[in-house]
């Protein structure tokens, strides 16, 4: 009986200690970010850099490495090597970069005309088109293989879910409990995941000009477009998407693209009930819209003393990291110009990327700067308007602030 007793404490202290040793050392998680969109990537970082500060491992595929240079968001997170001992060694998280640099071009510095002008139809096709893309020019690059042959053991794997499964299989190869993630709603193709119940009747596509409250033409094409774009990427997007993966990495142990979807766990999503209409959500989609807020730092300062001159409040207008504000046709540019120079008392910042236009035509009040800290301006009580994404500046102006934008194509924050 004695002997016995010894055994059940013996075995009950092992597994106490395994479990607190496992608890302290934090889990080893692989992020996977595929798209080359730098406005998409920064809700990932942001959710990286929270999971490493709370002591978790993070090796992160993406186009956006950091660098020593780069403010890093605590002294716990550090830009290590693949199973850097030494911080897992002193109990903290680590913040892994697997680059994919140079794979495929940056999703930034597009024209107006390149994005303007298309249907709602036509931006859904191109969107899913990205997709393949985006999995052909990775997958082609062999900046995974090394990754995918080292057979690493993660508990955890996160993944964009955007515009193709692709990188969703790899995920699943892994053995891991695989979580999805996105920077926007979810689209109509991958609408469904996780036990998502999709009603068109009031709940619109997200790339739809549709509210809640549609008419019944409204929810008739509503109805429509969300079937034909999910049949359309099941039976053409979906088998081209396994095509490129059987072509350059051959069979994944996590099954097809169409199986790795519907093993997915859960999805991050950057939306929030506040910034849109209501909707049912399942258990496994946990909204996290305003996780990029931030307490703002003062502005540098050329930016301050302009904006303290400005008597009556200052303007911000940007075209975002994905278009280029200086490619806005001659026409509008001038128009605008035009009509910020009437309004006196204001200053006009204006994220503007190539040489500023020549000072005959541009008024005292604008300034034309290629980078400034968007979050610092939006927070200062004197920012009146701002032009960007929807959920980010009503976050960022806290409420404060009138705002005025439009979205473009991928660069969208529907709810």
């Amino acid at each position: 009986m004695k002997r016995w007793w010894n055994m059940v404490v013996t075995a009950t202290t092992v597994l106490l200690v395994t479990v607190v040793v496992r608890c302290t050392a934090g889990y080893d998680i692989l992020a996977i970010f595929p798209f080359s969109g730098k406005s998409h990537f920064h809700m990932f970082r942001t959710v990286s850099d929270a999971l490493t500060e709370r002591g978790h491992h993070l090796t992160v595929v993406g186009h956006f490495p950091k660098t020593p240079q780069e403010p890093q968001t605590s002294q716990k997170t550090q830009i290590v090597t693949i199973n850097d001992d030494d911080a897992r060694s002193k109990g903290r998280g680590s913040y892994t970069d697997y680059s994919l640099l140079g794979s495929m071009p940056i999703y930034e510095n597009f024209t107006t005309d390149e994005v303007m002008g298309n249907g709602y139809l036509e931006e859904m096709l191109l969107i899913l088109q990205d997709g393949l893309d985006n999995c052909e020019s990775v997958l082609s690059s062999g900046k995974l293989d090394q990754l995918i042959q080292t057979r690493a053991k993660f508990d955890l794997v996160l993944v964009e879910i955007f515009n193709t499964g692709c990188f969703v299989s790899i995920a699943n190869h892994f053995g891991a409990p695989v979580v999805g993630i996105t920077s926007t709603s979810l689209y109509p193709w991958f609408s469904g995941m996780v036990g998502d119940v999709v009603m068109p009747s009031y709940v619109p596509v997200n790339l739809l000009p549709f509210t809640s409250r549609m008419m019944f033409a409204e929810r008739l094409i509503n109805s429509v477009i969300l079937i034909a774009m999910k049949t359309y990427y099941q039976f053409k997007y979906e088998p081209a998407a396994q095509e490129i993966v059987n072509k350059y990495l051959g069979k994944l142990n996590g099954g097809t693209v169409s199986e790795s979807l519907n093993n997915v766990n859960a999805i991050i999503m950057n939306t929030h009930f506040m910034f849109g209409d209501s909707r049912p959500l399942p258990p496994g989609i946990i909204e996290v819209g305003g996780c990029t807020y931030k307490k703002p730092m003062p502005l540098p300062p050329e930016l301050e003393r302009y904006v303290a001159e400005a008597q009556r409040g200052v303007i911000y207008f940007s075209m975002g990291s994905i278009v280029k504000g200086s490619s806005i046709p001659t026409t509008q540019f001038l128009a605008m110009l035009r009509v910020f120079g009437r309004l006196d008392g204001y200053r006009v910042l204006w994220k503007w990327e190539d040489n500023p236009p020549p000072p005959e035509i541009r008024p005292e009040n604008v300034m034309f700067v290629p980078w400034m800290p968007q979050f610092d301006i939006l927070s200062i009580r004197r920012t009146r308007n701002g032009y960007r994404h929807y959920i980010e500046t009503v976050i960022e102006t806290r409420w404060k602030k009138l705002y005025i934008g439009s979205n473009t194509l991928l660069d969208i924050e529907s709810t």
